[in-house]
């Protein structure tokens, strides 16, 4: 194992591996950035499986106007689905689009992908790096090979007094004191705990490559037996040597062992157990906020459950196969395709403009006796009733964040210019003082100008008045108004104008 990790570490193995691996292309690529954020968020972070594409696309819509990427709804909407489908092309191969039992379109993350995302997440710094925990691990990894291994007597039975000496050991000293002695400190628990995190986390990424593996030979199958030309029984035979390769290599041997391991009864309710008991150690109240253990074996349910459904897709296209029936109309499709790729073939050159056309994928068939017949539409009534608290779904702060238009300081915004000039427009009055709140304040002005002794209102003459709103200048077009100041006399400006021509 180690001799060929060093082989595929060498220059030849690198150049290679670079040019074909997706995980090497996620970390060189432009966007990388944005993938790797984006499905470490919905992926992996939530240990998400098989998302419905509508969903998947609603999320990366919210996720790229969150970062600042430019357009409005719809155009972020056509920019989301424009990734979705060139990230799980043949090129890219980071997310896996397939279709579920109901025929609807899901996306799930390769194991590629997770690797470079999880690669990217190892190179941020690590305030706590537990060495004690992996030393034990190690070590006891070890003894427990060497244990398992020896067929010495003598050697197992000196090995099991030892255990049985600690445990009366261990049980006297709890009789004679009444108390037990915690064996771990506060940072060792600590260490253990994520640890474990550890690799749960890891075992989710494993089953995907296993999950992948199983999926690489029904391909395999596929194109066979496309096109395969002898008998039926050297291809089963095939078939079957393969299928038997992958489950008794040494990672299908583990798989089985795991899923044998995981859906034992007693083994589940020990687990659960063992949970409820850590919820209630106070050093790990804090870690059990930020790594929640209480899906963590829903979670390889779910992911070994599609290792398994992609192993049961794999026999239903064994059994497909051994149907002739089902084999002459593959063969008969496959023969089909080779006559058009023969006869493009045979074309001099391509021709310009489109090459083929067609009218529609499916028919248009409109049933007028399916339609709704009409119904006369029902008159609201209203009744008296007494009116009662209610209660408010959601935030209110909105509203409280509301403020009044104080019309006084408009007011006073008006009698301030009109002491430095005898007359001033709406337009000037808005350019000294700009709105503040929107629409509603220019209405206001409106109000005013209609109320106010002076105040004259120009038909014949328009003005634009500017305001921001929400960030973006508008223009609102009204009649022009103009405010005079009083004279001495109590008149305004333009009332003695008026007597005077008179």
């Amino acid at each position: 194992m180690l001799n060929e990790e060093r082989a595929d570490m060498g220059f030849a193995a690198l150049k290679e591996l670079r040019a074909k691996s997706p995980a090497w292309r996620l970390l060189a690529a432009e966007h990388g950035p944005l993938a790797a954020a984006f499905f470490y968020e919905v992926f992996l972070q939530k240990r998400t499986r098989a998302l419905p594409e509508e969903k998947l696309l609603d999320a990366l819509t919210s996720f790229l106007y969150e970062t600042g990427a430019a357009g409005n709804t719809a155009e972020l909407a056509r920019q989301a689905g424009s990734l979705l489908l060139s990230w799980s092309d043949e090129q890219h191969r980071w997310l896996r689009r397939f279709y579920g039992p109901d025929n609807e379109v899901l996306y799930d993350l390769t194991s590629d992908a997770q690797k470079a995302v999880e690669w990217l997440a190892g190179l941020h710094h690590r305030p706590f790096i537990g060495t004690e925990s992996r030393l034990r691990t190690v070590f006891s990894l070890l003894h427990e090979v060497e244990r398992e291994t020896d067929r010495d007597p003598q050697h197992r039975m000196d090995w099991l007094r030892r255990q049985k000496d600690a445990i009366e050991r261990e049980m006297a000293a709890i009789e004679a004191s009444g108390r037990v002695e915690p064996a771990l400190s506060a940072v060792q628990v600590k260490e253990r705990f994520l640890q474990a995190v550890q690799t749960s986390e890891g075992l989710l990424a494993d089953f995907r490559e296993v999950e992948e593996n199983f999926r690489l030979l029904e391909h395999r199958l596929m194109t066979d037996v496309m096109t395969w030309k002898q008998g039926k029984g050297d291809l089963l035979e095939e078939i079957f040597a393969q299928r038997d390769v992958i489950r008794q290599s040494e990672q299908g041997q583990s798989f089985e062992a795991f899923w044998r391991f995981l859906m034992t009864g007693f083994k589940q309710e020990d687990f659960r157990a063992t949970l409820a008991h850590l919820e209630e150690v106070p050093e790990l109240c804090s870690l059990l906020k930020e790594h929640p253990l209480g899906e963590m074996m829903q979670d390889w349910l779910r992911a070994a459950a599609a290792v398994e459904q992609t192993v049961g897709a794999l026999d239903k296209q064994i059994r497909r196969f051994v149907d002739e029936h089902t084999l002459q109309e593959e063969r008969y499709i496959y023969e089909l395709i080779g006559r058009i790729e023969q006869r493009a073939a045979k074309l001099p050159e391509v021709p310009n403009g489109p090459f083929t056309a067609i009218d529609g994928m499916a028919p248009s068939i409109s049933l007028p006796m399916d339609r709704r017949m009409f119904v006369l539409p029902k008159r609201t009534r209203l009744r008296d009733q007494d009116l009662i608290e209610g209660v408010a779904d959601g935030p209110v702060t909105a509203l409280l964040r509301e403020r009044p238009i104080d019309r006084r300081r408009l007011q006073a915004q008006i009698d301030g210019m009109l002491e430095q000039q005898e007359t001033v427009t709406l337009g000037e009055v808005i350019r000294s003082h700009p709105l503040e709140q929107g629409l509603g304040e220019l209405l206001a002005y409106l109000v005013i100008a209609s109320r106010r002794e002076g105040s004259e209102v120009r038909e014949d003459e328009w003005q634009d008045i500017l305001y921001c709103r929400d960030g973006r200048d508008v223009a609102a077009r009204c009649e022009t108004i103009v405010f005079h100041r009083k004279r001495p006399d109590g008149r305004h400006h333009h009332a003695a104008r008026k007597g005077e021509h008179a």
